[in-house]
């Protein structure tokens, strides 16, 4: 659909503090775009990004990172500033200027202030439809921030870069607005909005396989078997379930609750895989391996044979370092580690503070979607009970209190129309590589959902033993070889593109 841009982008500058080990100098700007791309009439805010042209000779591509969902700052810094990140690699080889876009309602590309107490109505331009239009509008009048050269899409060719949600964007975009975007780097693209998704922890148990830990996974299974079983054995057996892992006051919370903070010893692995970077999972499932009366290893099998499942989890709720991680994660007292504070151990989910995850939330509750769901047996190794079926505690309730009763939130995230919208997992616009972490929890949610390893073709790779977001690492072996192939590809698209 093609969009007027009858607001003219007033453009802000001034310059930052160099960065980086060459001293590369970003530049911050303000984009002056409309609140509502389709009523101009409802006025205009300032959205942030930042530049750096360093490297620019006439003729370069402009580079987009699409930062997403979250304060852009620190990462504009890191991939502009800093003279090892991909971006400036990319900068130095095509002799372009690279661009750190902020999305809107985000850090400080603020239409309308956001906290605890924003009128839902003000969270109504906060769309994935709106967001779109962002970028494009504001390239039509970019201009080089030193040399006032025009770097518009007429006169020269833009490529948007994203992972997760914002690879999503850079599909989105490059279908979406092929006049503005030439290409587009879409990693982990989280492109199908969804409810529930069965397939987060599957990934995690095949990533656990992959890299060696099957035998914790066959512990963590038994574990996970025995707990929903006392969870659904009467409120006595469930009660003592949830004493025995975060003691007194932790049988006051709901079984979802109670699941769901068992679940935060996978939270590292999204990130961190199996690697001794990851602080919980690793460390826990040695221990769980680890035999109690010869101080050997010992398989897992052996081990629940020997033991049997309760003396199992008995053993999981000893771990020391278990308490402390759901204290930290919640902001509780569970088990009065801290003396010096009252006993608290309510798991309950509460309102985020966090201005971008306030935004963040409002989008997963409006269009996509909430939650993951325990991955299909034989192989869950989460319980069946972190999804509630209880409306009323949901997150969407909890953060936006009233917001569904007065029609500004829908009932359940509006996954089906916003896929419709987008094309979901069917979207496949020409000039864009894909890839996706060999164990990416969300890799059921992007264009290369499967169970393949190492694929690749001429516009899409599989990294392999990687998981969310590894294409911009520059350390990571994969990273390098996805790199090097979208360089590849791109070359072939610039030299096909021409001035409009």
């Amino acid at each position: 659909m093609c969009v007027q841009y009858i607001t003219l982008m007033l453009v802000v500058w001034a310059v930052t503090v160099a960065v980086g080990v060459l001293g590369e100098t970003v530049v911050v700007g303000h984009a002056t775009l409309p609140i509502d791309h389709h009523d101009t009439s409802m006025g205009t805010y300032q959205n942030r990004y930042w530049v750096n042209d360093q490297y620019y000779r006439p003729g370069g591509p402009v580079f987009v990172h699409d930062v997403g969902e979250s304060n852009a700052e620190h990462t504009a810094h890191r991939y502009l500033g800093d003279s090892s990140s991909y971006m400036v690699d990319f900068l130095r080889e095509f002799h372009g200027v690279g661009i750190a876009w902020e999305h809107r309602y985000f850090g400080n590309s603020l239409p309308f202030p956001v906290n605890l107490t924003t009128p839902f109505e003000q969270f109504k331009y906060l769309t994935t439809s709106q967001a779109l239009e962002d970028i494009p509008a504001f390239a039509q009048t970019f201009r080089h921030p030193h040399a006032g050269l025009d770097l518009s899409p007429r006169t020269t060719p833009w490529v948007i870069i994203g992972c997760s949600y914002s690879g999503a964007r850079a599909a989105f975009s490059r279908d979406k607005h092929p006049e503005t975007f030439h290409a587009a780097y879409a990693a982990s693209p989280t492109v199908e909005a969804k409810n529930n998704d069965i397939m987060y922890f599957q990934q995690v148990y095949r990533g656990m396989i992959g890299y060696g830990y099957a035998n914790c996974t066959r512990n963590l299974r038994e574990i996970v078997q025995y707990v929903d079983n006392q969870l659904s054995s009467g409120p006595q057996n469930a009660s003592a379930i949830k004493r025995l892992f975060f003691g007194p006051g932790a049988e006051y919370n709901t079984h979802e609750d109670f699941a769901s903070a068992l679940a935060t010893i996978y939270s590292g692995f999204q990130g961190r895989g199996m690697t001794m970077k990851n602080p919980i999972l690793p460390k826990l499932c040695d221990y769980l391996e680890h035999n109690l009366e010869t101080g050997d290893s010992a398989l897992a099998r052996e081990l629940v044979l020997k033991l049997g499942s309760e003396a199992l989890t008995q053993r999981f709720a000893s771990w020391a370092p278990l308490i402390g991680i759901i204290n930290e994660s919640y902001r509780t007292n569970c088990a009065g580690k801290n003396i010096s504070v009252p006993l608290s151990c309510d798991l309950s989910q509460s309102r985020y503070p966090d201005p971008a995850l306030i935004s963040w939330t409002w989008m997963l509750c409006s269009e996509w979607g909430t939650g993951v769901g325990p991955n299909p047996m034989p192989d869950s190794i989460v319980s069946k009970y972190i999804i509630s079926h209880d409306g009323r505690n949901s997150v969407c309730n909890v953060q936006f209190p009233g917001a569904i009763d007065a029609g500004a939130l829908p009932p359940q995230p509006e996954t089906n129309q916003l896929n419709w919208a987008t094309g979901g997992r069917h979207v496949h616009p020409s000039n864009t590589f894909w890839t996706v972490g060999e164990f990416d929890p969300w890799r059921s949610v992007t264009p290369l959902s499967g169970t393949r390893t190492g694929e690749a073709n001429a516009t899409k790779y599989v990294l392999p033993h990687a998981e969310h977001c590894y294409d911009f690492r520059t350390t990571s072996p994969s990273a390098r070889i996805a790199r090097k192939l979208f360089v590849h590809n791109l070359r072939v698209w610039l030299s096909e593109w021409r001035p409009m």
